[in-house]
């Protein structure tokens, strides 16, 4: 009788624990991407004004440092715009880290260049070539004599290895190519060389470059929700296995699939999964 009671009490205190939010930890670590960044950042400030007794922090490097921090314990929620690779899930499963997958968000890669570049639209095999560098003069293009200079992402940045993958696949970019680190540097960059070329974010475009249709499809809400952009990736969260029911965590990720939380993604400039 004495060990029903207890039991009792055990699976009464646990349930309470498990429902109440405010039992949970008070502070969050996020961290990865800097294409989802700008979201997390902005979600985070709304849910601390939800909930004032949390503590969000929001860290922005890439997909490639965010997973390390993830295997290290070191975030509680991993940003990502790459999929994980075999290799890092098999290196969680070794550690007891059991990665849950949190699509949030549909992201377009999007070709841009100096606005005075008069290339209106390349196709899928020019894009290769040029950031292969197999072509490397714009007279291949648009009859401009000039040498093409390539932009790209870091190494370790997501939006480098999902453009990699779905434009170069084994080839390698050229050996001449520019690493810029965030998408904003790389716009920056462009905005001030005439004849380069790279690729950012959805969320990141700006009317200081100009940028290219694929074989006339721009990067729109319309042609990355209805599949006819060819360069859509999704942004998710990924957590260590599936959060406690109601606790923050739990929470802070549901609230993006509410209409609140889709608000943020599409003022951010990406497209919502509501949408999609």
């Amino acid at each position: 009788m004495k060990k029903s009671v207890l039991t009792i009490i055990f699976i009464h205190f646990w349930v309470c624990f498990i429902l109440n939010p405010s039992a949970q930890a008070k502070e969050i670590t996020i961290g990865g991407s800097t294409t989802v960044q700008p979201v997390l950042q902005e979600m985070a400030v709304y849910y601390e004004n939800l909930y004032p007794d949390i503590s969000i922090t929001v860290k922005s490097t890439n997909s490639g440092c965010g997973i390390k921090a993830f295997l290290n314990r070191t975030i509680e929620i991993g940003m990502f715009s790459r999929a994980i690779r075999p290799e890092e899930f098999e290196t969680a499963v070794m550690n007891k880290i059991y990665p849950s997958i949190h699509p949030i968000a549909m992201d377009g890669i999007t070709i841009i260049v100096h606005n005075d570049n008069a290339t209106e639209s390349l196709t899928l095999a020019q894009i290769r070539n040029i950031f292969s560098g197999k072509i490397s003069n714009w007279n291949s293009i648009n009859n401009t004599d000039a040498p093409i200079e390539v932009v790209i992402r870091t190494p370790s940045s997501g939006t480098n290895a999902f453009f990699k993958k779905s434009i170069l696949g084994d080839i390698s970019y050229t050996q001449t190519a520019i690493e810029q680190y965030h998408h904003q540097d790389i716009v920056q960059h462009i905005q001030s060389h005439p004849h380069a070329i790279g690729y950012i974010g959805l969320g990141y475009i700006s009317p200081a470059v100009k940028v290219l249709s694929i074989k006339g499809i721009y990067p729109t809400y319309q042609s990355i929700s209805t599949g006819l952009y060819p360069l859509v990736r999704k942004l998710f969260l990924v957590t260590n296995g599936s959060p406690p029911l109601n606790s923050h965590i739990n929470r802070l990720i549901h609230l993006l699939y509410t209409f609140e939380g889709q608000q943020i993604i599409e003022k951010n400039g990406f497209v919502p999964l509501t949408n999609y």
